[in-house]
């Protein structure tokens, strides 16, 4: 690259001369274009902070502000919900598990509470007959959850009206699943990426069903990412009947033990929110310890339920 200014030239550390204050920048492979210095140097200079590093006080502030107080009628659901849930252990909505004849196989062996393998909401209300088929209630399932994974209000709105007239006890918003299939579609554990969303739609669901809506979630999206805490208030206020935690994020999938402090926590910042906890419940044992040490109005059985 040759400077314009040929001998006379005096360049700086920038890569440009002192006579005009100009840097050279090539474009392409041989043309040059004079720039400002000052351009540069205020392009190097360390930028401010941008209104996403607002302080945490002011996050939460704008948190509080999304809703008003829960309603009495939702608060009287959301206790209703726990007195019939508390100290029992609950079987989780497990995908490609959780069928109709494992479920009754359960009930049958003294489940309480049972849940149904989740389903996605557009084919469902579009009439799949695999999605459909997950509505479906045993006669000996004495208190029966279905868990739908939406992003649309009025999905879950309407799968809230076909649950309740297939005998479901409540619905129950997938937010937990780590999987590719739902990932793609925007549902699941990615919804923990952007908390406010998840709330407003929450609040959207549980004010336009009949039936109290839980929350299934996980404690954020990675390890470096966790807010728990923060999705928990903020599902709080829109008005759930009670929060189901597994105790790991999506990126740890099932790889990691539970970590049963972020339940501990909840259970005691949240005492009038059902806090169901999930994660490495493998024998009756560790369901009778989770449910002492943590606090959690119930526990939840996953994977240990298919131990033979």
């Amino acid at each position: 690259m040759h400077c314009l200014h040929s001998r006379h030239c005096r360049p700086t550390a920038h890569g440009g001369h002192l006579t005009t204050r100009q840097v050279l920048r090539p474009i392409g492979r041989s043309i040059v274009r004079p720039t400002r210095v000052a351009d540069v140097e205020a392009a190097t200079e360390p930028r401010e902070k941008s209104e996403d590093a607002a302080s945490s006080l002011s996050v939460q502030e704008e948190d509080d502000a999304l809703f008003g107080p829960v309603p009495d009628a939702l608060l009287q659901k959301r206790k209703a919900f726990g007195d019939r849930i508390r100290g029992k252990l609950v079987l989780a909505p497990l995908t490609k598990g959780g069928n109709l004849p494992f479920r009754r196989l359960c009930a049958e062996f003294g489940c309480e509470v049972t849940m149904s393998e989740m389903a996605f909401a557009k084919p469902l209300l579009k009439g799949d007959r695999v999605e459909r088929a997950r509505l479906a209630k045993a006669a000996n399932e004495p208190l029966y959850g279905f868990q739908v994974a939406t992003k649309v209000i009025s999905e879950g709105v309407a799968a809230g009206a076909l649950a309740q007239q297939s005998g479901a006890d409540w619905l129950d918003i997938n937010v937990g699943c780590p999987i590719h299939e739902a990932s793609r579609r925007g549902l699941g554990a990615v919804m923990l990426r952007k908390p406010r969303s998840l709330a407003k739609l929450v609040h959207g669901v549980v004010n336009g069903c009949e039936l109290p809506v839980s929350v299934k979630v996980r404690t954020g999206e990675s390890e470096k990412k966790v807010n728990i805490e923060r999705v928990a208030r903020l599902l709080s206020r829109a008005g759930a009947a009670g929060l189901i935690v597994h105790g790991r994020t999506m990126e740890q999938r099932y790889r990691k033990p539970a970590d049963w402090a972020h339940i501990t926590a909840l259970a005691a910042q949240h005492p009038d929110l059902p806090i169901i906890g999930n994660g490495d419940v493998l024998t009756h044992y560790d369901a009778a310890w989770r449910l002492a040490e943590s606090g959690a109005a119930a526990v939840m059985a996953g994977g240990g339920a298919l131990i033979r």
